[in-house]
């Protein structure tokens, strides 16, 4: 851990200097527990997907022989924001748990709210192990949305969903204009 975590650091400090010539290739990364994958794939990428959002799943995206902690990185990175299913599941997980190691981190350095958490089903925080502290402190900490069983919620669920990746989507057209701009710009100012 201490080994990832030397070289999260050093990526940070690259990546925060060229932050503002970065173009996000996902809406969104999506954490979630292999076990929760059966709803990841018949519920939150058929809607989000479908509806025109690019995300980043690690079963279809991580790059084959590239080492997982290198895979998460990159995806997170890679990513407006970071989507994490909450369940009993993900609590259990090892590698959820450095996923969000990465992503909170990030966020920190990046000085931006990229976290989005979904409660997939109701996790009391006092029962959350210590190794998820930080999980334990951002869920007293932030809005988060909880997925309703009740089907004539789930409209509310994916309109609040969408409606904060949109935000994702205008940045990301944003920073795609800004960088054509500034790309224009100096082909200009080398023909004067």
């Amino acid at each position: 851990m201490l080994w990832v975590w030397i070289r999260v650091k050093r990526r940070g400090k690259k990546n925060s200097n060229m932050l503002k010539n970065v173009s996000f290739q996902y809406h969104a990364f999506i954490s979630y527990s292999h076990q929760d994958s059966g709803w990841v794939d018949s519920q939150l990428v058929r809607s989000l997907e479908g509806s025109g959002f690019s995300l980043c799943v690690h079963e279809r995206d991580f790059v084959p022989g590239d080492w997982v902690i290198d895979n998460i990185i990159n995806c997170v990175e890679s990513s407006y924001k970071t989507l994490f299913i909450l369940s009993k599941h993900f609590v259990q997980s090892e590698w959820c748990n450095y996923e969000l190691f990465f992503a909170q981190h990030r966020a920190v350095n990046i000085q931006q709210d990229s976290l989005v958490f979904i409660l997939l089903e109701p996790i009391p925080t006092d029962s959350l192990p210590k190794k998820f502290l930080r999980l334990r402190s951002l869920l007293r900490q932030q809005t988060y949305l909880e997925w309703p069983n009740d089907e004539r919620k789930q409209p509310v669920f994916w309109a609040s969903l969408k409606s904060m990746l949109r935000v994702a989507e205008k940045s990301m057209v944003l920073k795609d204009v800004a960088l054509a701009i500034a790309d224009t710009a100096t082909l200009v100012t080398d023909q004067i």
